[in-house]
């Protein structure tokens, strides 16, 4: 019966003989409206952060705009290049406070170059100065001939993931500040 098209007036009447499916709606409806106005908030917040000319927040936003996921709700830096990625983390502890609890250090790793899983986190934790408790599970590129005639990144690519909606928004609003633009599909 999926294929048959209701009009409109069909669609309302069925809609009054349910409530429940209506109060539904009206929640549904008002906790987007509530969650928008979260993001436009931590937008804005970014925004002031970025006015106030903090050399390192520039440079931790227009990172994480480059290199950065583009997820609305999850902050998400993915790279191989320790310096990049120790900036990025003192972006996250000196401008926006965030505990090491709160972050996580995921890897894409080849084997096949003399160290063990173990050894290229020991070396990602160290150069991050992170906690064991960050880690979450690698994904493991199994060792090819091919693969290790050219491999160059021996301790792989690693992700550091914040999940903060307020996190992610608040740099996406510094970006736009930054960048003098507005990019309303952010917020969506």
């Amino acid at each position: 019966m999926r294929d048959i098209a209701l009009t409109a007036d069909q669609e309302a009447h069925l809609r009054s003989l349910n409530p429940r499916y209506n109060n539904q709606l009206r929640g549904g409806t008002g906790r987007r409206e509530s969650a928008r106005r979260v993001r436009e908030a931590a937008q804005q917040h970014g925004r002031e952060m970025a006015r106030a000319g903090d050399p390192l927040h520039h440079a931790g936003c227009l990172l994480h705009w480059a290199e950065g996921s583009k997820s609305r709700s999850t902050t998400r830096l993915t790279n191989s290049d320790p310096d990049l990625l120790r900036l990025y983390r003192r972006f996250l502890r000196e401008c926006y406070d965030i505990p090491d609890e709160r972050i996580t250090l995921t890897g894409n790793f080849h084997l096949g170059n003399g160290l063990t899983v173990g050894e290229i986190y020991g070396y990602w934790l160290s150069t991050l100065d992170l906690p064991p408790s960050a880690l979450r599970k690698p994904s493991i590129v199994p060792p090819s001939s091919d693969l290790l005639k050219r491999r160059r990144l021996p301790y792989g690519t690693v992700s550091l993931t914040v999940c903060s909606v307020a996190l992610t928004q608040s740099i996406y609003g510094a970006i736009q500040e930054y960048g003098g633009f507005d990019r309303p599909d952010w917020l969506d």
